[in-house]
């Protein structure tokens, strides 16, 4: 059966009634290699190796993506075991060895530790160190918010 357009048609208050209504669960990453990633939303959380914080500098700010809407609530659910550096690229968009991407705060995590989200699954993230990072537009080269 072939849909009209009118039948195809979306309503914005119905995907935000869906969000809204989102059973969030929860996903548990056991292990991960050096360079695989997480995706939240519009972030991501990629293991890295060989951090070095020298140019960084720590903060208290469990939230993850810079931003006062509802698409922005990505947060460390605990700093317990984590610590969390930014620095000068931070919110920059460069080009790295995943392409082009708009840099966030590193995470290193001594133990497993919670990402949470109200519109989207939760995280729990083996230890390691993470570098989190944002969708960027092509056509804008900006960060994609969420």
């Amino acid at each position: 059966m072939t849909k009209t357009i009118e039948q195809t048609k979306i309503n914005i208050s119905d995907i935000q009634a869906f969000a809204s209504q989102a059973s969030n669960d929860v996903r548990i990453i056991d292990k991960m290699e050096t360079g695989q990633a997480v995706r939240q939303g519009d972030v991501y959380l990629r293991k890295i190796e060989g951090f070095n914080s020298k140019d960084y500098k720590e903060t208290n700010e469990r939230k993850l993506a810079p931003g006062n809407t509802p698409g922005s609530r990505h947060y460390i659910d605990s700093m317990s075991g984590v610590k969390i550096w930014t620095n000068s690229q931070t919110n920059n968009v460069v080009m790295n060895e995943v392409g082009i991407t708009c840099l966030g705060p590193v995470i290193e995590a001594t133990k497993s530790f919670k990402v949470t989200h109200p519109e989207h699954s939760h995280f729990y993230l083996p230890e390691g160190t993470y570098q989190v990072s944002y969708q960027v537009d092509p056509a804008t080269m900006r960060r994609v918010l969420d």
